[in-house]
């Protein structure tokens, strides 16, 4: 078994790697935060196994704080391109330099594709809590963990294509964050980076019995860490720390979790100039139709 652990560095939390073994079987992981959240339901206090990494996105431009205190927040994402290594320090398990986030090389995937695959993966933890994706911005161009001056938190969360050094991990990503949070090198939280030494795929039915890996739901997971989420040890969920097969719906532990950091989705009411307008156009159309059947009335033999 393959024992992987949290690792902090500057504060930061290189998050819950994504693991699988040599052979495909299930890794042990150590979870940051073992200890159970206890939380409520309409049917009173219950257990859950999901954890925090201990920072979350606040709304607005790059805002962050390093602790959890429920309320909403917001984040922009965007794709590094190739050439670019670590300058934080808090980032040591790659060889190399970033590459082209096609090197992921998912058959028929262009860079289109790569962009929208990360966008409705953000978008799934957005639709169930409150947390919004700013959506993609164009990246800064820089290296991870460059100064936030120079470009380094375009955007807050940036996701690199990256040869990692370990044989046991797909994927890691960065805990919620800044250089107002961490200091130098801050720009790096929420980074995420995936293993350009894996066979990827966009399988929705992966079963993890054949060597690849569903892209998808390695970037759900990962971006649960980048919003501030730790392992579940829920079988089944999302942000349980081993790949086993693909998983691309929340599970209400999952849902849980991020609700506990970012609060639950709400819904907008409409404008009450909305309910007038739309009042008006119900209006017309209900007269329209009985309008139009006294000039053409219905045959006899119509059904209401």
């Amino acid at each position: 078994m393959d024992v992987l652990g949290t690792v902090r560095v500057l504060a930061l939390t290189l998050a819950a790697f994504f693991t699988v073994s040599a052979a495909g079987a299930s890794a042990s992981v150590i979870i940051a935060d073992a200890a159970p959240i206890t939380s409520l339901d309409a049917s009173g206090p219950t257990s859950e196994s999901f954890t925090f990494l201990g920072g979350k996105w606040n709304p607005g431009a790059n805002a962050a704080q390093g602790s959890v205190v429920q309320g909403p927040g917001d984040a922009t994402w965007s794709i590094m391109g190739a050439g670019f290594s670590d300058v934080s320090g808090a980032d040591t398990a790659h060889i190399g330099t970033t590459m082209a986030i096609t090197a992921l090389a998912v058959p028929g995937f262009l860079v289109g594709d790569y962009q929208a695959l990360f966008d409705q993966a953000l978008d799934v933890w957005a639709s169930v809590s409150s947390f919004t994706n700013m959506g993609m911005v164009a990246d800064g161009g820089v290296n991870a963990g460059a100064s936030e001056a120079s470009g380094g938190a375009l955007g807050d969360i940036r996701i690199a294509a990256w040869e990692i050094s370990t044989s046991t991990v797909l994927a890691h990503a960065f805990e919620p964050g800044n250089e107002s949070v961490f200091g130098s090198g801050g720009s790096i939280a929420g980074d995420l980076h995936l293993d350009v030494n894996r066979t990827w795929r966009d399988d929705p039915t992966d079963t993890n019995a054949d060597g690849d890996f569903d892209l998808f739901t390695v970037v759900l997971h990962e971006l649960g860490h980048s919003l501030g989420l730790g392992h579940s040890a829920v079988s089944g969920s999302v942000m349980e720390g081993n790949y086993a097969g693909a998983r691309r719906t929340l599970h209400a532990d999952d849902i849980a979790g991020i609700q506990a950091i970012y609060g639950a989705a709400t819904v907008a009411a409409p404008e009450p100039s909305s309910f007038v307008l739309l009042g008006a156009l119900g209006l017309g159309f209900l007269s329209h139709r009985r309008l139009r059947r006294r000039v053409r009335p219905e045959p006899s033999s119509a059904r209401a």
